[in-house]
């Protein structure tokens, strides 16, 4: 009786523009009685509705003016996924943890017009990174906890329009950050857990356009707090969880005057 009253108070608002919903109680087919009459919807997060599964997807797929879709952790997999990747209309997808396979993320990858994507917990490897790297058109891509190793890293460092990547929880390491450190025009990047040590920032510290930093738990030493010591333009930064002295710390703090927000323990 709760669930229909509430679906019968969605259908009401038919000319709702933005829509959040979270929960495990919507099945399939059942997402038609809350979103179905929503033709103008244009912003949909329905992350955590873990049981929508493929027919979910299907009403979602009618909505032809939706351009941002949240669908994190849904479990759709390949063949929700090659629904998804007919809605040519997204700007914004977010699809993480949602168990997309080779095939499932091939699909997305067809969504050229793509500026921002997440696609965390996919299992994506260097031959997917690949495919990911053809999406020209991206200027926001998180792709952490992933398998991504130096090969991925190197395709993903082609991709001109980024601004902001995430790519914390795979495996670059020393050499895969030598190709993300070519990446001049980012100026947000987050590479937490990726093994990288004070080698690898030296690489990092070549991005004099980086405001926004993050290197958490990477085996980071006072050396690598040198090198992160003279990007003048960061105003926040994490390198917690590394193993910095307090002179690294101090040189940090007295260096980086343009930090608003900094965790170094």
């Amino acid at each position: 009786m709760e669930m229909e009253l509430s679906s019968n108070f969605m259908k009401k608002l038919n000319q709702l523009k933005s829509l959040k919903i979270r929960s495990k109680f919507i099945f399939g087919e059942d997402l038609r009685s809350y979103i179905g009459e929503l033709k103008q919807l244009n912003s949909l997060n329905i992350s955590d509705c873990i049981n929508i599964g493929n027919r979910g997807v299907n009403v979602i797929r009618e909505l032809d003016k939706l351009t941002e879709l949240h669908i994190d952790n849904c479990c759709i997999g390949e063949k929700g996924a090659k629904k998804i990747g007919a809605m040519q209309q997204l700007r914004t997808l977010s699809i993480n943890g949602c168990g997309l396979g080779k095939k499932g993320v091939a699909s997305v990858c067809k969504l050229k017009d793509m500026t921002k994507l997440g696609i965390r917990k996919n299992h994506i490897s260097d031959s997917l990174a690949l495919e990911i790297s053809q999406m020209t058109k991206l200027t926001e891509l998180d792709a952490g906890v992933n398998d991504i190793g130096p090969e991925g890293a190197k395709s993903i460092s082609q991709m001109t329009n980024l601004k902001t990547l995430l790519l914390d929880f795979n495996d670059i390491g020393k050499e895969g950050v030598k190709y993300i450190s070519g990446m001049k025009q980012l100026i947000s990047l987050n590479i937490s857990e990726n093994d990288i040590r004070d080698k690898g920032v030296k690489s990092i510290s070549e991005m004099k356009n980086l405001t926004c930093l993050s290197v958490r738990s990477n085996s980071i030493g006072d050396e690598g707090a040198k090198y992160i010591s003279e990007m003048s333009n960061l105003t926040q930064l994490d390198i917690s969880c590394n193993v910095l002295t307090q002179k690294g710390i101090k040189l940090l703090q007295e260096s980086l005057n343009k930090l608003t927000s900094n965790i170094v323990k």
